[in-house]
């Protein structure tokens, strides 16, 4: 992603110096990625739930439909049984969870880029507190968070 595209917001303070606007651009551009990554990786998850719901209550209601209209309890056992195999298999991926984390993550990186955006502004940046607090959070969301590394592609392809 070019840098054209993430730094068009409104205001810039001239008096920054040209060492500190670099790192924080930098910085702003590494936190930007990140982002974006688990806010995709969100909304993926969130339709890959929403999906798997729907076609594991869909084949339950069809397999019980078939089954009563065919009065062939194979058939009824046969879809809905593949209703439940689905169902149970989005319950073991934890596709919930998932959403929750990666809601975490992309609401805290975007925390991230705010103070980012005011110190570009004119807000006072503190190198030091701010690697200290962002090893903090990166840890945790390393620690617990899903993996986004399929999203970084489609990040440098946009």
């Amino acid at each position: 992603m070019s840098k054209t595209n993430i730094f068009n917001f409104n205001h810039i303070d001239r008096n920054i110096s040209k060492e500190k606007l670099s790192e924080i651009k930098a910085l702003y551009q590494f936190y930007h990625k990140r982002f974006w990554c688990y806010k995709k990786a969100f909304k993926h998850f969130k339709r890959l739930n929403l999906a798997i719901n729907i076609g594991s209550a869909g084949l339950v209601v069809t397999g019980t439909i078939a089954g009563g209209i065919t009065l062939n309890p194979i058939i009824s056992g046969a879809i809905s049984g593949a209703g439940l195999v689905l169902k149970t298999v989005s319950e073991i991926k934890d596709y919930k969870m998932k959403i929750e984390l990666s809601k975490f993550a992309y609401t805290t990186y975007e925390r991230v880029l705010v103070d980012l955006r005011s110190s570009l502004r004119g807000n006072q940046f503190n190198h030091t507190t701010f690697i200290y607090r962002m090893m903090l959070i990166d840890g945790m969301i390393i620690d617990l968070c899903p993996l986004v590394y399929k999203f970084e592609k489609q990040y440098h392809k946009k």
